[in-house]
């Protein structure tokens, strides 16, 4: 199913209940708060479709199709004999919806509960095995569930700036002429810094420009794992000049900055200050598509942790 860059994606979570219901909490958590929708089990209540037929729907809606594998298979169709987490699974593959699937690092994950009985784990490995084969999806092994979220929530990004639906954003919108965008967008930062800081030098107080140069100059690094002060320093000038745009990505950024790096690592209350404030303003200020979705391309790490103040 297509989508434009400026639709959020139908994201369809499929795995057992009862033993991930904290988790698939925090996973539709994240994926609202990357501005997508989640379709889940949860939603579905009562209807007059079966729960597999209403499910298969929802599957066919999607954009993309999370899967989670734990140590539960889940209830066993009577007829189909498989579970609703793999009738789903082989629903997203025949409506060929892109898949991300999740599966325990070793034979089992930690902590979780496991099958009630043979039949259950027999299914769960003939299931395991079925997804171990690989084919027009993508699995990745975990080991931990609680990091799940964070895992997912960076998956959902890197297959957003895989499949260009942010780039095009960017480019209608923000691309005026500046030397060193797409050298950005590409996550190129040896030449988007050499290109953004002769813009810069030829119109030092265009906004979009400094915003542009601060964000290549991060390197990719999330801001607490910046080690020199001048560095921010540097950055946080360019933050100065970008304030003019008066958009809620720079002042939340620029906040961000302040916490993740002056408060954490000195912990001074002026900085602190100055950080609350700064993402006071950005909740009144609008936003950018097109600088929110370069936001996710340069600084991923940033846009999951503290998504609640780009909101």
């Amino acid at each position: 199913m297509g989508i434009s860059p400026s639709q959020p994606l139908r994201i369809f979570l499929s795995s057992t209940y009862s033993d991930l219901e904290p988790y698939r909490r925090k996973i539709i958590d994240a994926i609202g708060r990357l501005r997508h929708v989640a379709i889940n089990m949860e939603q579905f209540g009562a209807r007059a479709t079966p729960p597999i037929d209403a499910s298969a729907k929802e599957v066919a809606l999607a954009n993309l199709f999370i899967g989670i594998i734990s140590n539960r298979y889940g209830e066993i169709h009577p007829v189909l004999d498989k579970s609703a987490s793999e009738i789903e699974f082989e629903e997203a593959k025949a409506k060929h919806i892109p898949i991300l699937m999740y599966i325990p690092q070793g034979d089992f994950v930690p902590g979780l509960p496991r099958a009630s009985n043979a039949n259950e784990e027999a299914h769960r490995q003939r299931f395991l095995a079925c997804v171990k084969q690989g084919g027009s999806f993508i699995y990745e092994e975990y080991n931990d569930a609680n990091d799940l979220p964070y895992i997912i929530a960076t998956d959902i990004i890197k297959y957003i700036i895989a499949t260009d639906i942010i780039k095009p954003m960017v480019t209608v919108e923000q691309n005026q002429g500046i030397e060193g965008i797409e050298a950005l967008q590409n996550q190129d930062y040896v030449t988007a810094i050499a290109q953004l800081e002769n813009a810069h030098v030829r119109q030092p107080s265009d906004g979009t420009i400094a915003f542009l140069y601060a964000l290549a100059l991060l390197r990719g690094r999330s801001p607490g794992r910046l080690k020199e002060s001048g560095e921010v320093v540097q950055i946080e000038e360019l933050l100065k000049i970008a304030m003019k745009l008066k958009t809620r990505e720079v002042a939340a950024f620029w906040g961000v900055i302040k916490q993740d790096f002056w408060v954490q690592r000195y912990g001074y209350d002026d900085d602190r200050q100055e950080a609350r404030q700064l993402l006071q303003r950005a909740q009144r200020y609008a936003s950018s598509r097109a600088l929110y979705a370069l936001l996710l391309i340069a600084q991923p790490d940033v846009m999951f942790r503290f998504a609640e103040y780009f909101g």
